[in-house]
């Protein structure tokens, strides 16, 4: 049976959700040390809850950028993403490659193919 993405959306509950599966434009994504590739990405977001113990459930939002996996290329094959690597869009928000728990990788495939992925990052600044 081919991989839904729906199906993942439905067992994830709230958690996961694509605003626009129809490309956004291109993202320029930076490794550590100044590599940067320019992709075609479309907008996720991923929501949570932290529980702040006798105070407050306080729900947060990630901005996730869906890409295709092989292209994470800077030239010495395709890689993974980073915590602390930077994307930005070209309307000059930039955003830090972030994961969301303990031991979790900042990405998560959404085909079994692994030939997309969800990248999970937080806005940092907006470029002038």
């Amino acid at each position: 049976m081919p991989y839904n993405i729906q199906d993942r959306i439905d067992t994830q509950g709230p958690r996961m959700t694509e605003i626009n599966p129809d490309p956004l434009g291109l993202v320029a994504v930076r490794d550590n040390i100044g590599n940067h590739v320019d992709l075609t990405a479309s907008l996720g977001r991923t929501e949570s809850q932290e529980m702040i113990p006798g105070v407050a459930i306080t729900n947060i939002r990630y901005q996730d950028f869906i890409i295709t996996a092989s292209g994470l290329e800077f030239g010495a094959g395709v890689v993974k993403p980073q915590i602390g690597w930077e994307i930005e869009r070209q309307n000059g928000e930039v955003y830090r490659v972030i994961s969301l728990g303990d031991n979790n990788p900042p990405y998560e495939y959404i085909t079994t193919t692994k030939k997309r992925m969800r990248i999970h990052s937080e806005l940092v600044r907006v470029s002038s």
